[in-house]
């Protein structure tokens, strides 16, 4: 079988994947993340956009940051010259995980649908 070398899926605090970032790392794949943490933010004088940024780039992740505003790009690269503790780290990877988009309407529930039902679509390990 040959394995992606990338693959590009969410993962920020609160939805932090690791079934597939541990699949990923078992199977030599570089995954790629697309999007308690103000109390962190604010003991690093950073926001919490860049407090969720920098816990993606210390996971290992390649990171795909965008905004529309300049200023907000800006601050998006400002994570290089401070990292989050082990105490952060542990912090954010407790967050309670909950799934960003919720679209029930787009899975089958009793199996008529021409949809996948929702386990095949999400990592269940909520």
């Amino acid at each position: 079988m040959i394995y992606p070398s990338v693959n590009q899926f969410e993962m920020n605090p609160l939805w932090q994947q690791k079934k597939l970032r541990d699949f990923c790392k078992a199977n030599v794949t570089q995954h790629q993340a697309m999007k308690g943490l103000p109390e962190i933010a604010e003991e690093r004088r950073k926001t919490i956009a860049q407090v969720c940024i920098r816990w993606v780039y210390q996971t290992g992740a390649t990171l795909v940051v965008k905004s529309y505003n300049k200023e907000r790009l800006k601050q998006n690269v400002d994570i290089f010259d401070w990292e989050l503790s082990k105490t952060d780290i542990e912090k954010t990877n407790g967050i309670q995980q909950r799934k960003m988009i919720l679209r029930e309407d787009l899975v089958s529930v009793n199996g008529l649908s021409p949809y996948k039902p929702l386990q095949d679509l999400w990592d269940v390990e909520l």
